[in-house]
């Protein structure tokens, strides 16, 4: 049991050169498990197909940056003292 809980959300806004470092950016994480179970050719296409989504997504700005939004939940909790 805990005697506190906080939970809250933050929002990261990442000014990045285009959907290439948004790619980048989840290669060696989340698009892991993905991109391993293909093949050569079906990762080129998968790639294609991510970047063309994500610049509907991400519009450029001005600047030429796009900005990059990750959202972050966080978690803390107090744990409750032993009762005897």
């Amino acid at each position: 049991m805990s005697s506190r809980v906080e939970i809250w959300q933050t929002t990261y806004v990442h000014p990045l050169p285009g959907v290439g470092a948004v790619v980048d950016w989840f290669r060696g994480s989340g698009l892991r498990p993905f991109l391993n179970l293909l093949d050569e050719c079906e990762r080129e296409q998968f790639i294609a197909r991510y970047m063309e989504e994500l610049a509907e997504a991400y519009p450029v700005e001005s600047g030429g940056d796009l900005l990059f939004l990750y959202p972050r939940l966080f978690v803390t909790a107090l744990k409750s003292e032993a009762r005897a």
